[in-house]
């Protein structure tokens, strides 16, 4: 399988590596040598993290939309594979192969270059016959040849309103683009291309008076100059209304819980120092409401392109939740954060919530993973039992060492609880064992 499901060790750092490196091992794995890699393992401590301004330079930098994870149907001209965004990229340092951190709605993993494709309508550069022209993905297929995979593409020309599709474009001959096209410019090219307007209508003629032997022919009279103008500005009006359609908007609102305001520090003013730069990360406008007692931060991204508004989103997410926890700088209270930040999130985005109590949030000890949460509190008089509590908890998670059990003591929240795992079913079985054993605490 060429993705897998991102699992990072705790306590493993990412290593940094020059721009120059980057610039070498790309010119060292060009696009096109498609070696069939698929089976390969990749081995994450292993592997050399890139800054988004050193993974520019490779072949699917950080926002561009690709297809992975490809799997062979019983027909030769049928191949399944999941469709995500870049968010990161990597290098292994033992094969030198490249390898992709990808967002497909709440999932994260992890692909080799040579399992990655340009998905459909990707804004690409293609090059033909020495020149250089923009393009979008319609297509691809993977053509396998005796010991390495080809992709083919079939690349939409766009020139005015004149559009032409190239098919069997090779790897090597497109590489991704930027693609700033503002939105003002729909309302712009609807205003020239608007049909003529009609100045008159049935109610503004004359009928003049009947006699019994004839009727009078119809005589039309032309319009004031006001009914004039008030008639272009209606049909202005519908004919923009008809043809300029709202882009759905993909928003999410996070409220900083009231501990972490107590706890000092200029939380409020370093974040609106970093607003410009956390706006250009995630490529859209956000905002901070503050008032006395409640900072709330959102964004709402209203990019026409479906998966580049998940990006925005899922990566606003991710920086806020660090910005936070590097703030409070105490390993104890991050798993209340994660836990407070998820249960107060609101918007068109959605963070799955179960009626248990339970929030789907990043772990605590894995960066790209999403696992099943759920908090107890710990009562102030059971606080003072907790290396004893410690201990009957630990029989708990004995039973099952796919769900961690965390206990958070920190002098900046509430002691708690935080069971986490990827089966929902068992969170939600342990974290009862969990609750029984405080409350039994709480009456002796």
């Amino acid at each position: 399988m060429a993705s897998i499901n991102v699992k990072q060790e705790p306590g493993l750092q990412p290593e940094e590596v020059p721009s120059s490196a980057v610039a070498t091992a790309a010119a060292a794995h060009p696009s096109s040598s498609l070696v069939n890699s698929h089976r390969q393992r990749i081995n994450q401590t292993s592997l050399i993290n890139f800054s988004d301004d050193e993974a520019s330079k490779l072949c699917y930098p950080v926002g561009c939309p690709v297809g992975y994870n490809f799997t062979s149907s019983s027909s030769p001209n049928e191949v399944s594979f999941t469709r995500g965004c870049v968010v990161g990229a990597a290098m292994d340092r033992l094969s030198r192969n490249f390898v992709y951190r990808i967002q497909s709605d709440e999932t994260m993993n992890l692909a080799l270059e040579d399992d990655v494709a340009f998905a459909m309508g990707c804004p690409v550069r293609m090059s033909s016959k020495g020149q250089e022209v923009d393009g979008e993905i319609v297509c691809f297929s993977r053509v396998r040849g005796s010991s390495t995979i080809d992709t083919k593409y079939s690349v939409l020309i766009c020139n005015g309103m004149n559009s032409r599709i190239v098919h069997g474009v090779s790897s090597h001959q497109v590489k991704f683009r930027l693609s700033p096209r503002p939105v003002t410019e729909v309302e712009k090219t609807v205003c020239k291309a608007l049909p003529r307007v009609s100045i008159g209508s049935e109610s503004e003629t004359k009928q003049t008076s009947e006699t019994s032997s004839q009727t009078r022919q119809l005589k039309w009279k032309p319009p004031s100059p006001k009914k004039r103008k008030a008639l272009a500005n209606r049909d202005l009006n519908q004919a923009l209304e008809k043809v300029t359609k709202k882009t759905p908007e993909l928003s999410l609102c996070l409220t900083v819980p009231q501990w972490v305001l107590r706890a000092g520090g200029n939380l409020v003013g370093t974040l609106i120092a970093q607003k410009k730069d956390i706006e250009t990360k995630v490529n859209c406008p956000i905002q901070i409401q503050h008032r006395s007692d409640e900072v709330i931060i959102s964004i709402a991204s209203t990019s026409e392109d479906r998966e580049a508004r998940g990006h925005s989103v899922v990566r606003f997410k991710r920086i806020i939740q660090d910005f936070i926890i590097a703030h409070l700088n105490d390993d104890q209270s991050k798993g209340r954060l994660l836990f407070d930040l998820a249960k107060s999130a609101s918007g068109s985005y959605r963070i799955s919530h179960t009626p248990s109590g339970a929030v789907k949030q990043q772990s605590i000890v894995d960066q790209d993973g999403l696992v099943w949460m759920r908090l107890i509190d710990i009562p102030n008089d059971v606080s003072r039992k907790l290396q004893q509590l410690d201990c009957d908890v630990t029989k708990i998670q004995s039973r099952d060492s796919s769900t961690p059990i965390y206990i958070g003591a920190s002098p900046l929240c509430n002691p708690y609880v935080l069971v986490y795992g990827y089966d929902l079913d068992k969170v939600d079985n342990a974290t009862e064992d969990v609750s029984l054993l405080v409350e039994s605490y709480a009456r002796s």
